[in-house]
Parts: C-alpha cells; structure tokens; sequence
C-alpha cells in the first residue's frame, strides 16, 4: 500500500516537472534508477549467521566495500552477488547450508548498498567492482548471483568467468526491458525511456563505454561454464524470459523454472538450495 502511494507521488511529481522542464525532469528519473532503496533490516538469523563471519573491507575508488567470509579457507570458495535494492543477508540460508556442506563462502555489499547507506551507483559500476573483487580474491570454485547480481556475472563474462560453476537467481539479462518499465511506472513514454538511459549513460560514461556500446551490448557475452538458472514462471519484477535467453546463448546452461516462489524467495528456497549444493558439488 505505501509502495503504491509513493510511486504514484513520485510520478505525480515527476508528470508535473515534466510540464515545467522536460530535462529536468529526465534527470530527476535518472537519478531516482540509479538511487536503490533500502533493504530489510537483518533478522535474528541473519544477524547471528554475519557475526559469526570473518569481516573486512575491499577498496573500491577510493572507497571500501564490507564483505563478510565463512568456512575454510582451503575449502572450495563461492562468491555471492546480492541484487538491487536488498543487502548480502537474502542469501542467510545459503550462505548457512554451503559453509555447513565444506564451503568457503564470501559475498559483499555491492556499490551503492553499504549497510543503511544508499547513494547513486549504476549496474555498469557494479561490474567494475566485481572484476576488482575478483582480482583480488582469485578464481573460485562456484559464482552464485541474483537480480542485478546475476546481471553483473552475466556482463563480467565479456572477459571469462573465474569459476568453475555459476549459478544465477531472477537473472536480469536486459536493462532497456527494465528501464521501459521504470519510465512507463512513472508515466513516462518510451522516448523519455531513451533519454533517461542516455542521461545515466552519459552521467556514468566512463563505467559504460569501458563495457559496451550502447545498453543494448551489455549482456551479450557467451560463457562455457556450466551454470545453472533458476527463475519464477510469475515473477513479477523480471520475467523468465531473462533467463532463457541468457540459456539459449551461454553454451552449458540449465534452466529451472519455479512457481510460486517469485523473484526473492528463489534465492532462499530450501528444495533450490538443495539443487544448488548438488549442483556446485
């Protein structure tokens, strides 16, 4: 009900600056994609599963990104990506059954999402931070992704994959599908769609252009690694079809589809963690 309300407020004001300045309110949409809003404060579980990690910090830009380790550290490493606009803590139930099955587990807070703090970023950026982590950290045995974090696999594939199995929750596969939808939630046709991707395009060029020509080039790459995909038939924020195509490109690629579970009970499922131990084994 209240996200309701604030999105028909915001479209409201956003419909209204359109009639005073059409650019103005083109930058105004920008910033609201690239802002993410807040996640769910940790529960009891999650908070007694993180305190009980190895915590530090990666440097990113001049800045740190937290992230937090389990297991072994001889033991075979997974990395997990959280998605936008939710915290490390969605994957509490899998980061408790890989460390519990001989795993070492390590995930991070993403550009943009550290703790309480929220702050512009794009999906572009977030790649960047990957590759950096990545460096850092060093080939791993498993990648798991959700949302955007499966988006930010997808794209870091450009330049292979430090892994030897990848597994992707609710993957996003195509960010012109999604921002069509932001603008058209906000009342906005499909020009204004365009020109609020070449104004974050244009805000963030050097995190972009690094990557890909246009929007449309940022999830093309091919991979080998065999990985799985496990996506909601009804999900309601991306559907299947980001997936499948990532499927039908990626050369060793499973599909899951789920029903009922949506687009963030995927990456918590007991039976879906179960065939994700199964497959990382």
């Amino acid at each position: 009900m209240r996200a309701g309300l604030a999105i028909l407020a915001t479209r409201t004001y956003l419909q209204g600056l359109s009639l005073l300045s059409r650019n103005a309110a083109i930058h105004a949409a920008a910033k609201l994609y690239t802002t993410p809003p807040s996640g769910k404060p940790m529960s009891v579980a999650d908070r007694t599963l993180f305190t009980e990690a190895r915590t530090g910090v990666f440097s990113f830009r001049g800045g740190t990104l937290p992230y937090w380790e389990w297991g072994e550290s001889t033991a075979p490493k997974v990395m997990l990506v959280h998605g936008w606009g939710v915290d490390p803590w969605i994957f509490t139930p899998l980061i408790r059954a890989l460390r519990d099955n001989g795993f070492a587990v390590i995930t991070y807070s993403s550009p943009g999402h550290e703790g309480n703090r929220r702050y512009p970023t794009t999906a572009m950026t977030w790649v960047h931070a990957f590759r950096a982590i990545t460096t850092e950290i060093g080939p791993l045995h498993g990648l798991i992704g959700h949302s955007l974090g499966a988006a930010t696999i997808i794209c870091a594939a450009q330049r292979s994959l430090p892994a030897q199995r990848v597994v992707l929750f609710s993957a996003c596969s195509d960010l012109v599908e999604n921002t069509n939808a932001f603008a058209e939630r906000l009342g906005f046709d499909r020009e204004a769609a365009t020109s609020i991707r070449a104004q974050i395009w244009a805000d963030y060029r050097q995190d972009c252009d690094s990557l890909a020509a246009d929007w449309d080039g940022l999830y093309v790459a091919t991979s080998d690694v065999p990985t799985l995909l496990v996506h909601d038939r009804n999900d309601p924020l991306l559907t299947p079809k980001h997936s499948t195509r990532i499927a039908e490109r990626w050369g060793n690629a499973t599909v899951h589809l789920t029903e009922g579970l949506g687009h963030f009970a995927v990456a918590r499922n007991p039976e879906i963690i179960q065939e994700t131990l199964a497959f990382l084994r």
